[in-house]
């Protein structure tokens, strides 16, 4: 998991033999389900979690899931410095607290299974 730019991104990797190609398949299949699932909770959570103002920020929040790699992200263009915060502003986190309740190595393991 990384936190850029803005953005919040989790992948995996799976590397398998080449033997266990119909299993490498299915936990594959099964972790990209579990990828857009994880994301969506995220994108829920921080939506709950979102400072509110005017509510344009929770506003644009959004998600995608591509393959093993998914995206949380506010396309506000503040969203960073909400999170974050300034130097004439204090940090009000919304998009790590979503990622911590959402996301655990265990949890992404169950959802992987529950997908299998």
């Amino acid at each position: 998991m990384s936190y850029e730019d803005g953005e919040m991104k989790i992948s995996v990797s799976i590397a398998w033999d080449s033997k266990l190609q119909e299993t490498g398949e299915k936990v594959r299949d099964a972790a990209e389900m579990a990828i857009k699932d994880t994301v969506l909770e995220i994108e829920n959570t921080a939506k709950q979690l979102s400072p509110v103002l005017t509510g344009n920020n929770m506003r644009s929040i959004e998600s995608s899931a591509d393959g093993l790699e998914g995206k949380v992200y506010s396309t506000s263009g503040y969203g960073g410095y909400l999170e974050l915060g300034t130097s004439k502003m204090p940090a009000q986190p919304y998009f790590k607290p979503a990622l911590e309740e959402n996301f655990t190595e265990d949890k992404f393991a169950e959802k992987i299974e529950a997908n299998l």
